[in-house]
């Protein structure tokens, strides 16, 4: 369980997405809105600097972690898209996709380091 500590930024996320949804919490649209960008591009760097990706890769955390966390966060925006608790308006859609845009790049990235053959250092 020690790669908890690796995790407290992803947790934090997916508590300030429910906030969001859930209380509509101006300041955690807010947070949502600057950090869900930043991840997405943060993905897609990480995925094309492929020899990088290796080096930064938090390998003591399951990868069902960031399934279940992605997913989870997905599903919340979904869930404020739908019945309008975020003060959003439409644009809960767009979080949404962006969301599920980071799990696949997640996924893609994953496939990628594993594939990859082992450098001996």
């Amino acid at each position: 369980m020690k790669w908890l500590r690796n995790v407290v930024v992803d947790l934090a996320a997916t508590l300030v997405i429910l906030a969001w949804v859930a209380q509509g919490w101006a300041w955690a649209g807010w947070a949502v809105w600057v950090y869900t960008p930043l991840m997405l591009v943060l993905k897609g760097t990480a995925l094309r600097l492929g020899s990088l990706l290796g080096r930064a890769s938090r390998g003591d955390v399951p990868a069902w972690f960031y399934h279940f966390s992605y997913a989870v966060n997905v599903a919340l925006l979904v869930y404020g898209a739908q019945t309008a608790r975020a003060p959003s308006g439409g644009s809960g859609w767009t979080l949404a996709a962006m969301w599920a845009a980071i799990w696949a790049l997640s996924v893609w990235a994953a496939r990628r380091t594993r594939s990859a053959p082992k450098q001996s250092t």
